[in-house]
């Protein structure tokens, strides 16, 4: 009987860190996401003029 509630347990924590890694990423995704927009905005200020590098 103990065996069986030790294995849920572990089922329990397996199932938290799955979602865990899920969320993260999710998250990643996301994050890339905005980044890639971001440069795909600042290459086209450079090359309208707006943005310069120095």
């Amino acid at each position: 009987m103990q065996k069986r509630e030790n294995d849920k347990d572990s089922f329990g924590v397996y199932q938290n860190i799955s979602l865990l890694v899920f969320n993260k990423t999710i998250v990643v995704k996301r994050i890339l996401q905005e980044w890639t927009s971001f440069s795909l905005v600042l290459v086209l200020l450079k090359q309208d003029g707006l943005w310069t590098y120095k």
